[in-house]
């Protein structure tokens, strides 16, 4: 800390020294700090030394106050100067930093903001003059005086004559406080005493803490039972859509042996209760991913041993074993947060320039594991289903898109730029992007309609599994490419491992005999640890703009808008548009356990999943918005608290893209599903 403070020091120096090397003009340096610290260098906190910062007005060729000067504070003196320094009674060297703008905006001669609610330092604005120093406080006082009539409604405009605003004074205090210290002020006029000085610039300071005491009183009026209501109403909503879908859905249970409430799953939901508790510390907001990594970890272990015995299929151990070596990667992919930022995460050995190379293996790496995948969905599910034109067709058009993305990924690595310049030269970053864009599309729809020619002429409940397989897969290897595109180019690899680790814990919960809810919890629950894994927080510092003119050549409020909401919540996304697989998996289950119609149990599914996400959603943003009520004091309202409900809303939006993914599923079940067999 010493070596920066000196730093620091002599960038002062320099520049005190070129402003008085002008000699011309009139210079003010204002060096301040924006928080204090701790002993052991901590801050954000509301002790006393967290909370005080520096604060020094430079300027040259001025006298500077003095704060020992009590002896000239108390001599009278009738020339109207006001003695320099410090009064008896008052402390200068401790101001508020709303002080500042009132100010700032009299040392430069500027009108005070209409919005202002701090008080003028007098040792800056009186420049050695009693006369000053009034008027200062005066045009201060009239301002919060303008600024709190507003606000009942009655402008100062509105009086013509000072009378006028003495009849309406009879009714406010401060109005009353007001003319008062302007009568004093008069009587200094008239006789420029130290007494009468006193007197007015003590009448003047209480009329200034009494409009700033009303102004806070009244801003802090925002009309609660509304706010209560409403917060009432999202609870009520998000409650009500759990019991849908448990009764809209009574036969997803049946035959299973979760049906009746476990040990592990009451851990879980006593930890995912728990979560809405930490909504009220801002050292919990500020470090929720710990949170998730913890609850991810903790829950699948939970179930895992509780259902250990029922597990099906070979290897569970091991897959439980990988699927926490690969969450533990991608943890450590990626720091976040405020306390532990610090620490060395495999992004900072990534980023390094002498790591390219590494970086261009891991992106080609990933796309080659990515179309491998997608080339053995169809292997398995299309081969048999479609055409060999169509099959070759859509995986041709995928290979094509992953493989111009890899592309795009090179370029964007430095030591790449020179190799491609001649070929970006005739065909530029922008129209690669847009051909990315429109080949991803091409295979969506391609994929999707495969999909729903196969369930349209399926003869068996096998069949009809396999094109929803395809229509599931189609979604989530298309949107893998997109988001490993529009993402930074370090996080091509963590793509790779996050999807790696939901194949790993779809295999997993497959075997296990659990409830659906559980299922849908567990996807929530990845989807809130994918956004932190990106290197996401809660702060809006760590928005990623980086990819949000991807295949743009300028700035489009949508647009722009639309790329940034998609590269932010891409985490959350990826296990949403996951989950479809999931509840096609659960679905088959059933099936075979109930011989239910395969459509239909499809269908109930669907409308569980997306209402089991939803309430999650609704209540996060219910339980928040009722502690924003309670903190809406705290220190930290602004700079924790109220970006952590921007990311709150947001998440709204990820549920809202959630129910539309579903219902065009849901659509196409009802429209193109074969009969009950």
């Amino acid at each position: 800390m010493g070596p920066k403070q000196a730093e620091m020091d002599d960038v002062i120096k320099l520049i005190y020294g070129m402003l008085l090397e002008d000699k011309e003009r009139r210079s003010l340096l204002v060096l301040c700090g924006d928080h204090g610290m701790t002993e052991i260098g901590n801050h954000g906190g509301t002790s006393m030394f967290e909370i005080m910062s520096a604060l020094v007005f430079v300027s040259p060729g001025q006298e500077t106050p003095r704060s020992n000067n009590h002896k000239d504070s108390d001599k009278s003196s009738d020339d109207g100067e006001w003695p320099r320094g410090r009064r008896r009674g008052q402390n200068p060297d401790v101001v508020n930093q709303v002080d500042l703008v009132p100010s700032l905006s009299l040392l430069f001669g500027l009108p005070i903001p209409k919005n202002n609610r701090g008080t003028v330092i007098l040792d800056l604005v009186g420049g050695g003059s009693r006369a000053k120093v009034l008027r200062a406080l005066q045009l201060n006082a009239f301002q919060e005086l303008s600024l709190l009539t507003v606000a009942q409604g009655i402008p100062l405009g509105d009086f013509e004559t000072i009378e006028d605003l003495a009849q309406w004074g009879e009714t406010s205090l401060s109005v009353a406080a007001y003319l008062a210290a302007v009568r004093l002020h008069e009587a200094y006029y008239v006789s420029p005493t130290e007494e009468n000085f006193a007197k007015a610039e003590q009448m003047y300071l209480e009329v200034l803490r009494s409009l700033q005491g009303e102004l806070g009183a009244g801003g802090e009026d925002f009309r609660l039972p509304p706010v209560l209501l409403n917060v009432g109403v999202q609870l009520v909503l998000a409650l009500w859509l759990d019991l849908t879908a448990h009764s809209l859905t009574p036969q997803l249970h049946r035959g299973l042996v979760a049906s009746k409430a476990t040990f592990s799953s009451w851990m879980v939901m006593l930890m995912f209760g728990a979560y809405f508790a930490t909504y009220g510390a801002s050292s919990f907001v500020e470090e929720e991913h710990q949170y998730w990594y913890f609850f991810v970890s903790s829950a699948i272990s939970l179930v895992f041993f509780d259902f250990k015995k029922n597990i099906r299929g070979r290897g569970r151990h091991a897959r439980v074993i990988f699927f926490f070596i690969f969450f533990r990667l991608a943890r450590g992919w990626n720091q976040t947060g405020v306390k532990w930022a610090h620490i060395t995460s495999l992004r900072e050995w990534l980023v390094h320039p002498n790591q390219q190379f590494m970086v261009l293996l891991l992106s080609l790496g990933s796309f080659l594991y990515i179309c491998d995948s997608y080339r053995r969905l169809l292997a398995q599910h299309g081969r048999p289903n479609m055409k060999k034109s169509s099959h070759s067709l859509l995986l041709s058009l995928f290979t094509l898109a992953g493989f111009m993305a890899f592309f795009y990924k090179v370029n964007q690595l430095l030591a790449f730029r020179v190799a491609t310049e001649e070929f970006l030269g005739t065909f530029p970053e922008i129209a690669l992007a847009r051909l990315i864009y429109l080949t991803l599309l091409a295979t969506l729809a391609l994929g999707s309609w495969q999909a729903v020619r196969i369930v349209s002429r399926a003869k068996e409940p096998l069949t009809t599994r396999s094109g929803w397989e395809i229509f599931c897969g189609t979604w989530l290897h298309t949107f893998l490419v997109l988001f490993i595109l529009l993402t930074r180019v370090h996080n091509a690899g963590l793509w790779t491992t996050l999807f790696i680790t939901f194949r790993l814990l779809r295999d997993l919960i497959n075997g296990l005999e659990i409830s659906f809810w559980l299922k849908c919890l567990f996807m929530f629950a990845l989807g809130q640890a994918g956004f932190f894994l990106l290197g996401n927080s809660n702060g809006i510092a760590t928005v990623d703009l980086s990819g949000a003119y991807v295949g743009l050549s300028g700035y489009n409020l949508v647009l722009v808008g639309a790329l940034t909401f998609t590269i932010t919540t891409s985490g959350a996304l990826f296990f949403h548009i996951a989950m479809l697989l999931i509840t096609l998996d659960h679905t088959w289950k059933v099936y075979d356990l109930t011989k239910v119609s395969f459509s239909s149990l499809l269908l109930s599914h669907l409308v569980a999943s997306v209402t089991y996400t939803t309430s999650f959603y609704l209540t996060g943003v219910a339980v928040y918005s009722g502690v924003l009520i309670f903190m809406r004091h705290h220190l930290f309202i602004w700079s924790v608290f109220s970006p952590k409900f921007l990311y709150q809303l947001t998440w709204t939006g990820v549920a809202a893209i959630n129910f539309l993914l579903s219902l065009l599923w849901a659509s196409l079940i009802v429209l193109k599903s074969s009969p009950p067999l």
